[in-house]
């Protein structure tokens, strides 16, 4: 069987669930190939969502290009205290 030139064939000796994600390339503009900058704390983003700001290690703030919607992303330690938040409608989403 002939393989297409642009198809790359993988064997695994076993089960590695998080393979795929292990395959992910980024991808930069040349421009920035230069520039040496921490992308996981300042990244440049794309698609539908920009880059806002990461005030500490819990939180991540984009903005939804679609319509301007600020959205957070916030992880809680205490379980407790997110039980509230969701309750009070602090925060409208929550993933455990």
């Amino acid at each position: 069987m002939e393989t297409p030139s642009d198809t790359e064939i993988i064997f695994l000796n076993g089960r590695i669930p998080l393979f795929p994600s292990y395959l992910v390339i980024g991808i930069l503009p040349q421009t920035l190939l230069p520039i040496i900058t921490p992308l996981q704390t300042t990244p440049i983003g794309s698609g539908p969502f920009r880059f806002l700001d990461r005030p500490d290690e819990t939180c991540v703030r984009v903005l939804r290009q679609r319509d301007g919607q600020h959205i957070e992303f916030a992880e809680f330690l205490i379980p407790l205290s997110v039980s509230f938040k969701l309750l009070a409608g602090e925060i409208q989403l929550l993933q455990k």
